[in-house]
């Protein structure tokens, strides 16, 4: 394996993968600058970048010793939910204790992957090279903000603007709005406890509420986020102190958000 070293994130790949490395060192450093700058957020010390082609191999490959032992013995719990997942993700971060580690698929895996549920959110892009570019930065935003256990919705809201803003232009479908106006008919006070895989319906809501919400918070509340996630608040008081500066209770959040995001975007 070879390691590249990017402002003290390890970037590790197979020779045979070397196509993938430009766009993906390209994507991390852009993308460490723009997390920093937009919401305040620093790599973990021990941060890691690997391309990977097999989900056993990503995940027992990037792991700390210790944790190698305690994956193989529960692999009967987590792999089945995992192998579904794998061919509709690009990319995946995880988290062993101190080490976070982005697994980002390359090109080649990435054109054979199953994009039924991202052809519904995103603009599509042709461009190989962006797409690794675009799923290392959202991968990397989650790392850098998992210490802060945000909620879902503010998870994805957060990587998805950054990705944005890497662009400089919008990469989610406008036409998402009237998805999330019928949500806002429905959306329980409160998010899932946990998104199952097999609710698209959910899977839909929490990544549209969260990114127009994201944006809707930094068109109306400029600098409110970052301010927020810089004094590493956890997620539930970030929810809360979201909620007071629009007049809100935290349970109310979910209920009164989405019709005023809709109303301010249409």
């Amino acid at each position: 394996m070879e390691v590249v070293t990017i402002d003290g994130l390890k970037l590790i790949y197979h020779p045979h993968d070397s196509q993938a490395v430009q766009p993906v060192h390209r994507a991390c450093q852009r993308s460490i600058e723009l997390i920093r700058s937009s919401w305040g957020l620093e790599p973990a010390q021990d941060c890691q970048v690997t391309i990977m082609t097999s989900l056993l191999g990503f995940t027992f490959g990037s792991a700390p010793w210790p944790w190698k032992i305690l994956l193989a013995l529960s692999l009967p719990l987590w792999y089945p939910r995992q192998a579904r997942l794998w061919p509709a993700v690009g990319g995946y971060a995880q988290r062993y204790g101190r080490r976070y580690v982005v697994g980002v698929k390359p090109p080649r895996l990435i054109v054979t992957g199953d994009s039924a549920l991202g052809d519904k959110i995103f603009i599509r892009e042709d461009d190989h090279a962006a797409k690794v570019q675009s799923i290392t930065c959202h991968e990397l935003t989650h790392a850098f903000s998992d210490h802060l256990q945000l909620p879902d919705w503010l998870k994805e809201g957060l990587a998805m603007v950054t990705v944005d803003r890497y662009f400089e232009r919008t990469t989610v479908k406008p036409e998402t709005l009237n998805l999330l106006k019928q949500f806002s008919e429905k959306m329980v006070s409160q998010e899932p406890a946990t998104i199952p895989v097999s609710r698209e319906d959910i899977l839909l809501q929490e990544y549209i509420y969260g990114y127009w919400f994201t944006r809707y918070l930094e068109s109306t509340q400029p600098g409110l986020l970052k301010n927020l996630l810089g004094q590493q608040m956890p997620g539930e008081q970030i929810e809360s102190e979201i909620a007071v500066a629009y007049g809100l209770k935290r349970d109310e959040l979910r209920g009164e958000m989405g019709a005023m995001i809709v109303s301010h975007y249409t």
